[in-house]
């Protein structure tokens, strides 16, 4: 934080500075973040960033700005190739694609449980306790990403939705989404060890 501040501070000081600049980039790292700084004369800055943190109360709406190859590198291995569509699950409906890699490694074993290997379902879709045998079927691993994600945004995301829990972070989701109380912490450590080992 105190670097965020230092490299926002020497930014304004050379924009006033220099004459004619109208923009100023720079680069950092943090954690493996890039955090880029754009400065101009119609816009105060505007930071940008890869976001790789996750806790139980991050918005879960709030992106995370990874790529398809960033989350390559986080993925463990069974379930490489699904970089693609947490790209995607982000872009298109919202939800913050390191949530949905702890949801998914939690729910699926990290791809060795049964659902995932028969179903291609690895986010644990429609397995009710009352009855998991009712997991939905999908036709590969990245339509689950999408479908799970998709249905989170209309279902969980929104505070009209059927199964809006109060707020938009992993705990709230989890007020209809898991009835066992240490899901949402499961779910961050493992997103969070993953992370760690790509530091």
């Amino acid at each position: 934080m105190k670097k965020l501040l230092l490299i926002n501070i020497v930014l304004i000081i050379s924009y006033y500075s220099i004459p004619g600049i109208t923009k100023i980039e720079i680069n950092a790292t943090k954690i493996n973040m890039p955090i880029s700084i754009e400065v101009n004369r119609h816009e105060e800055y505007v930071l940008k960033y890869k976001n790789y943190n996750l806790t139980v109360d991050t918005d879960l709406r709030l992106p995370t700005n990874l790529t398809a190859a960033d989350y390559e590198q986080i993925l463990p291995k069974n379930l490489k190739g699904i970089g693609q569509a947490l790209e995607q699950a982000e872009s298109d409906y919202k939800v913050n694609g390191i949530y949905l890699i702890g949801l998914a490694c939690q729910e699926s074993g990290r791809g060795t449980s049964d659902f995932a290997k028969y179903r291609n379902n690895i986010t644990g879709f429609c397995a009710y306790d009352t009855n998991p045998n009712n997991a939905s079927y999908f036709e590969s691993y990245s339509e689950c990403i999408l479908q799970t994600a998709r249905l989170l945004n209309k279902y969980y995301l929104k505070e009209d939705a059927k199964w809006y829990g109060g707020g938009y972070t992993i705990k709230n989701v989890d007020v209809f989404y898991c009835t066992d109380d240490t899901h949402a912490d499961r779910i961050v450590d493992i997103a969070n060890e993953l992370v760690k080992g790509v530091e």
